[in-house]
């Protein structure tokens, strides 16, 4: 027995990791997804021309599946032939009614997720609410609509018998309604204050006067609305109250003054104090000719007449250095090897081996750990060092 069950959990054991190494390759995926979205459609379309042809086929399906594809004199009116007919007729009419249609919708989302990488909805919750449906729109079609067998399918008249054996037909139809407030309250989160809050928006919306409708719009109001005064109130004053008149204000003055190089002076005066605002005429520009006769009057710019006085600096500046080997202090060396050993001590890391690299500015520690010591935990003190 031990045998045997080792074996068996050996055989599950390989079937995962078969699994895990078939769904980790990329190319899988793709192939994967783009079947699941082939087979949604497939069934889509046997499921419609099932709901269209299902009378016609009725009597040829009864046969059973390995009877209607090997028989070749039986016809079918299904546009995805004996194939599509007999899918139709076991998801519909033997199984979910119209909830079937369902199912190529999540096989639909599946084949996009995991193909494309497409999210279009959240899968999980797509699939509680599908397996509910698929639980409860047969019964719900039986209960009301069991005349019509293809609505409801043999699942929703298997669970409506159930439901009437169980709590009678007015017990039915109140199984039925709360089941489904129970799956919409868990869906979309239902509570007392929500429902409390959107029943007064509602109330606000329905109070509302059509004046006030019109003035909540975008659109702009015409002219002659916009025009219209306010609605007056009367204000008495007695002699006394009377308003002192406000004080006036002398108007600014600009006067432009004009000079006999054509500037433009405006005086801006207000009260006792003014500013002035200058404005120079545009440059004019000058023709060759005139060029020329400048540069002979004036002669060529030179770049050095304003640093005429500047001088080089003398060689004497630079310094010389004598080259010398590199020098060695042992003290100094010491003391550095004996405050990293110390430190790392101080956090229990031991070292097998401390070398120093002198160079012409920089000396090197090289610090090799003992076995067992991770580079980590060195590295981790590069500031207390």
């Amino acid at each position: 027995m031990a045998k045997k069950a080792k074996a068996k959990s050996n055989k599950l054991k390989n079937f995962r990791d078969a699994m895990s190494r078939f769904f980790s390759n990329q190319t899988n995926h793709t192939v994967f997804g783009i079947f699941l979205i082939f087979l949604a459609v497939f069934l889509f379309g046997a499921f419609v021309s099932y709901l269209v042809n299902w009378k016609e086929d009725q009597s040829l399906l009864d046969a059973g599946f390995f009877e209607l594809v090997s028989n070749k004199d039986l016809e079918i009116h299904n546009v995805l032939g004996k194939i599509g007919a007999a899918t139709g007729h076991q998801f519909i009419y033997n199984w979910f009614g119209l909830a079937a249609f369902f199912i190529p919708w999540m096989l639909l989302l599946l084949g996009l997720r995991i193909s494309m990488r497409v999210k279009i909805l959240h899968l999980v919750r797509q699939l509680g609410g599908i397996l509910f449906f698929l639980i409860w729109t047969p019964a719900f079609m039986a209960y009301f609509f069991g005349g019509i067998p293809v609505l409801a399918g043999a699942s929703g008249f298997f669970t409506v018998a159930k439901l009437y054996n169980l709590a009678g037909g007015v017990g039915t139809f109140f199984i039925l309604l709360f089941s489904i407030l129970i799956f919409i309250t868990i869906r979309f989160g239902l509570t007392p204050d929500k429902i409390r809050s959107y029943l007064d928006k509602f109330k606000q919306e329905a109070k509302r006067t059509p004046e006030e409708s019109d003035l909540s719009t975008n659109e702009p109001l015409p002219p002659a609305v916009l025009e219209e005064p306010p609605s007056t109130m009367e204000v008495s004053f007695d002699e006394d109250d009377t308003p002192e008149p406000k004080e006036e204000f002398e108007p600014v003055v600009i006067e432009t003054v004009q000079e006999p190089k054509k500037e433009e002076i405006a005086e801006l005066t207000s009260g006792d104090e003014s500013f002035e605002i200058e404005k120079k005429e545009e440059e004019e520009e000058l023709s060759e000719k005139e060029i020329n006769s400048k540069l002979k009057e004036f002669g060529e710019y030179d770049p050095k007449l304003d640093l005429s006085k500047f001088k080089l600096p003398p060689i004497d500046l630079l310094r010389e250095f004598q080259q010398s080997g590199i020098s060695i202090n042992q003290e100094e060396l010491e003391a550095n090897k004996n405050k990293i050993v110390e430190t790392l001590n101080n956090y229990n890391i031991e070292i097998s081996k401390i070398k120093a690299t002198i160079g012409p500015t920089v000396t090197l520690y090289e610090i090799v750990p003992a076995a067992g010591v991770r580079i980590s935990k060195i590295k981790n003190l590069e500031d207390d060092i």
